[in-house]
């Protein structure tokens, strides 16, 4: 179970930002895809910064990530209740037990939520197609 008060208040934001994407599109099941789009979107970060050091078009990742979001079944009347899939429940578990490896027990960035999304590998692409994506 998620506990958001182990993660930054940068990170609870992205867990919210992707929970709303799931209502916008119209599912009920929140996703790795859904937290992956809203790193993206994230106006400021870290994620932003490695995309543009790589020469990322995160403006195109983001155009094919609401495609392939947009290609998922949708709900006739969204009843404004999310469902969590195993795969963010995994993500989540992942992102709280390294952190905890790793930052002894600090709070994590948001940005470093990234590193898991990519463990879970998005069912459209793999680390090396996000760069691909984009060019």
């Amino acid at each position: 179970m998620m506990k958001p008060e182990r993660f930054t208040e940068q990170a609870q934001e992205v867990i919210s930002d992707s929970q709303r994407l799931v209502l916008e599109y119209q599912q009920q099941q929140w996703d790795v895809e859904h937290v992956f789009l809203a790193l993206i979107k994230q106006a400021s970060g870290l994620t932003g910064e490695v995309f543009k050091s790589l020469g990322v078009d995160t403006a195109l990742i983001a155009s094919r990530v609401e495609t392939a979001l947009s290609a998922t079944p949708k709900v006739q009347q969204p009843e404004n209740q999310v469902y969590a899939t195993p795969r963010i429940a995994r993500l989540l578990d992942n992102a709280e037990s390294e952190a905890k490896l790793l930052l002894s027990g600090e709070f994590r960035e948001g940005d470093h939520v990234v590193v898991d999304v990519e463990g879970e590998q998005l069912t459209f692409s793999s680390r090396e197609k996000v760069v691909a994506m984009a060019s």
